[in-house]
Formats: structure tokens, sequence, C-alpha cells
């Protein structure tokens, strides 16, 4: 597994930010107590557009927690 390079909160969701093996790559986890949910994402991408990214994560954590309903 590879260092974390950055680990924060969105409100529950802890998402976790790892280098690749592809070194233009970054691995996304994020978490709450019941579920995860673990992704790709390219480094510039999500360098520059971390705000939209983090929305984006949001909504689709919680979209994600309606369907499991």
């Amino acid at each position: 597994m590879s260092d974390t390079i950055e680990s924060y909160w969105l409100n529950d969701i802890k998402v976790e930010v790892r280098a690749d093996e592809d070194p233009d790559k970054l691995i996304v986890t994020c978490s709450d107590d019941d579920d995860s949910v673990q992704f790709r994402v390219a480094r510039d991408e999500f360098r520059n557009y971390r705000r939209l990214s983090n929305i984006r994560l949001q909504e689709a954590f919680e979209q994600y927690k309606e369907e499991q309903k």
C-alpha cells in the first residue's frame, strides 16, 4: 500500500489520497462508518479541480447511500 499523500474529512466522509503505480494517477478512497469507495484519478485533475472534485465526491457518496436503502 502506498503512503498517504493527503487525508481530510468532507462532513462524515473521510477522504484519503495515495500515490498509484502510475505516476500520473492518484488513488482516492472515500469512507464512512459503513461503506468505502475507491477510485483512480489523474493528479492534475485532482489538484486543479479539487473543490469541484470534493462536491462530486460528496454527491456521489450520498447518492450511493440512498441507493443502498
